[in-house]
């Protein structure tokens, strides 16, 4: 186990996967609490994964959504599983060795990857888990004859079949049990299995209730009470046993094809499934068997997606009809383990045992995905084929020393290619990228790659790679959706709209469509079309009421109008389908500091920032919200932030460089500004701070560059030329400030314009234009003790002592220093 642990420590780090990690946990709002509610809409719609989602929610209750701690969880799971797997073979009466040999086999073989790496194959770690324990307890019930045993056995199945659709296939294993141990065939064998497997599909109907209850009394009842209830009994040859369960396995199969009873079975639907007819579905079956049996000889070139084959006029590739060539040896397998004298009783539960559970995903049934073949699904399956490599291994080198050595060998092989295998999962971009250096035309492929791109603000990239995932497959509505997203995103409303219209076309349910309305919306508002928008974002949620961004988008209109309560209650209600929206967390955040209730501000910044950790607009309001707080520290650890989430969020780095500037940090602040001014040349506010930087360093001529390139940018804003007046002011060219002074009072009279211009007057000895500019700002600011000092000096300098000292006694009054010691001085007499 601490071997098995150790071998996918290295992966614990890394992030969630744009692919089904997001729709099952990210993004999911009914995994988000534990809730009546929520339990009942998945066991409803998504019945054969309930128990993995429960476990998701019960995750995300205990840590939040942090991808470390459900992949340990996935991690942990596979360790007992490896555990188990061994008690099971040791069980089964096999030697520790063998037992030992094929369960790190089971933990190591790099085909594992995908299952116990990508935290949304939960599903096969959680139902191989159940799976085993029930294979384990049916064991107990043939060898101990204890019905308690056979109950434990049912339960665990039915767990496992609620935590991925390939448990259902558990009871067909426990034949294999039954001919292991030599257990007669007999009615109450056959029945136990196919009863199960009947009442697993119609598990919330009520005559399957009914019917297994019932069963499940007879089943308990004592020999003799059944005796005396029904008091002859039914002979039945075991051939004619067989022959019958085969028959009901075959009648309910093609019920389950055409009634599509389980919602997998693509007979209704779109899909890549859909144009294989049943010929081509035997191919598909023997193509996709020797692509697992290749596999687990040869672990390379392994993919996340092996994608269906492409037909041309009508067929297939060449190589999937000689796969049908494997074909001669099952068959010949199939015979020799009805002549059981001939073959192995190891080979006949092992080989049969890998059929039994690889079967479900061969194709022979159409089923829901675009893959040929998964790494994943082969977890429980090639048990069967590590047991027999391990007897083998057992059984055919005599030393016990050259089987230690062999196994050791193959196990550091087959470690050293899993442990490289698995940083192809450390992110969506990894993962993609993988996949398309073996196959650059998967569509599928291009589409997650360009959502992932865009989620990293590449939108370029990103529509290049969207443009050419529907050159492949213009089809699917969500390459359409995320191509509208990305135009979105640049700008292009209009063609972003086009975009979703063409999902109606494609839509394959109310979520697709709901999604097309509430991104039109979006689009509609930001081109001004309001009432449109809205109406449209409405629609969306009639369509499908669950759809939280739609809540959020109405949340963020109603902000913009300054309709603050109705937005509040849409971030609120988006927060209540989904608690972990980063979005909607910070939008909300946004809408309480505009009211003023700072009381949990802090809470929904830190909340979206928790949930989204790379949220740079979320750091940043953070980080304004602690400067207003006057939390210097922890604003400019925001601001980091932001900026580590996002090297090109411009507002992040003008919101540092204040903070640099506050602190006397002006260097900084200068490096900062030129960041700001590379990325965006027309940037006012920062030509503006890095003009005041470039002062407060005494570099006044970068100074006055940097205003002169204000005015040019802004040359009616009187605040432009006043600012380059000071500049001049501070490099003591009082002629230069004047005509800068001018301009400003011409533009928007101010009494610090006159104060200033005065100033300049009185420096170049132009005393008379001095007196009236001072005399101008305290009309307009009559307080003002610097204009009531200058005043006193001009009026001295006219020898008009009286009213020097009449000024100067007013400027002491409004507490100017120097005119306090100097009244004392000057004015004795008076």
């Amino acid at each position: 186990m601490a071997f098995a642990f150790t071998l996918y420590s290295q992966t614990i780090s890394y992030d969630f996967i744009f692919w089904d990690d997001d729709k099952q946990i990210t993004e999911n709002p009914t995994i988000k609490n534990i809730s009546q509610e929520n339990i009942a809409y998945n066991l409803k719609y998504e019945r054969y994964t309930a128990l993995s989602l429960f476990t998701y929610s019960i995750d995300y209750a205990l840590w939040g959504q942090d991808p470390a701690a459900f992949r340990t969880v996935n991690i942990l799971l596979h360790t007992f599983n490896v555990l188990l797997v061994f008690l099971f073979i040791c069980l089964l009466g096999f030697n520790p060795r063998v037992a030992f040999f094929t369960a790190v086999l089971f933990a190591c073989h790099p085909l594992r990857v995908e299952s116990v790496v990508w935290i949304s194959e939960r599903k096969d770690v959680l139902f191989a888990f159940w799976g085993l324990l029930s294979l384990i307890f049916y064991r107990h019930y043939i060898v101990n004859d204890s019905r308690k045993y056979f109950i434990l056995a049912v339960i665990f199945a039915i767990l496992s079949a609620f935590s991925k659709i390939q448990g259902i296939l558990i009871p067909t294993s426990f034949f294999l049990i039954d001919y292991w141990y030599g257990r007669k065939t007999s009615l109450r064998m056959a029945l136990e299995k196919l009863a199960l497997i009947v009442f697993i599909f119609f598990i919330f109907r009520r005559f399957a209730l009914i019917a297994f209850t019932l069963y499940l009394i007879w089943f308990l009842l004592p020999e003799k009470k059944k005796e005396q209830l029904i008091p002859w009994k039914f002979k039945f040859k075991p051939w004619l046993v067989i022959t019958l369960s085969s028959v009901i396995l075959a009648a309910f199969i093609i019920y389950l094809y055409f009634s599509n009873v389980l919602g997998i079975w693509e007979i209704n639907t779109i899909s890549h499934s859909g144009i294989f007819n049943f010929t081509d579905r035997l191919f598909l079956a023997t193509y996709s068997i020797a692509h697992y049996l290749l596999k687990f000889i040869a672990p390379f070139s392994l993919s996340a997606i092996y994608p269906y084959p492409v037909k041309t006029e009508g067929l297939l590739p060449v190589m999937y009809y000689f796969s049908i060539l494997l074909l001669i040896p099952l068959i010949w397998y199939l015979i020799l383990v009805f002549r059981k004298n001939r073959l192995k009783p190891v080979y006949i539960f092992g080989g049969l045992f890998f059929l039994l559970n690889i079967s479900m995903v061969t194709h022979i049934l159409p089923i829901e995905g675009r893959l040929v073949a998964a790494d994943r699904y082969t977890y429980i399956a090639y048990l069967g084929l590590f047991l027999i490599l391990s007897d083998v291994l057992y059984q055919h080198v005599q030393k016990i020393r050259w089987q230690w050595i062999i196994m050791i060998c193959l196990t550091i092989a087959l470690s050293l290619t899993n442990f490289f295998r698995q940083p192809v999962w450390k992110n969506t971009g990894s993962l993609f990228s993988s996949v398309l250096e073996k196959d650059s035309t998967l569509a599928f492929a291009l589409n997650n790659l360009a959502t992932y791109r865009l989620y990293q603000n590449q939108k370029d990239e990103a529509l290049v790679l969207i443009n050419k995932s529907l050159q492949y497959d213009e089809t699917d509505p969500m390459s359409w959706y995320n191509k509208g997203l990305i135009l979105f995103n640049k700008g292009k409303y209009d063609e972003a709209i086009l975009s979703y219209q063409t999902i109606y076309k494609y839509a394959r349910n109310t979520m697709d469509t709901a999604l097309a309305m509430n991104d039109i919306g979006q689009s509609l508002i930001a081109q001004g079309k309001t009432e449109e928008g809205v109406y449209s974002l409405h629609q969306a949620i009639q369509i499908y009421p669950k759809l939280t961004s739609v809540y959020n988008n109405l949340g963020w209109y109603y902000y913009n109008k300054n309709q603050s309560d109705s937005a509040e209650y849409m971030f609120r209600k988006a927060l209540h389908l989904n608690p972990d929206y980063a979005e909607a967390c910070n939008n909300l955040g946004s809408v309480l500091l505009s009211k003023g209730r700072t009381d949990s501000v802090l809470y929904y910044f830190d909340r979206s920032v928790q949930y989204k950790p790379f949220y740079s607009l979320a750091h940043n309001n953070k980080g304004f919200y602690l400067l207003q707080k006057n939390d210097i520290k922890g604003a400019l650890q925001s601001f980091n932030r932001a900026i580590e989430s996002d090297s090109l969020f411009l507002q992040a780095y003008l919101n540092r460089a204040w903070i640099y500037f506050s602190q006397k940090e002006y260097t900084q602040a200068v490096h900062d500004y030129d960041y700001i001014l590379k990325h965006d040349s027309t940037n006012i506010g920062a030509y503006t701070n890095r003009a005041f930087s470039w002062h407060m360093l005494q570099k006044y001529e970068k100074g006055i560059a940097d205003f002169t390139k204000v005015i040019e940018l802004q040359p009616g804003n009187p605040e432009s030329f006043f600012n380059r007046g000071r500049a001049y002011t501070e490099m003591k060219n009082f002629k230069a400030a004047i005509p800068d002074f001018n301009t400003a009072i011409q533009k928007k009279p101010d009494e610090m314009t006159y104060q200033y211009r005065a100033y300049c007057y009185y420096q170049i000895e132009k005393y008379e234009e001095a007196q009236n500019d001072f005399l101008e700002s305290i009309k307009l600011k009559p307080e003002n003790p610097d204009c009531y000092y200058f005043l006193s000096l001009i009026a001295e300098k006219k020898h008009y002592t009286e009213k020097a000292c009449e000024y100067l006694e007013k400027a002491a009054e409004l507490g100017h220093v120097q005119a306090q010691k100097e009244r004392k001085e000057k004015c004795k007499e008076l």
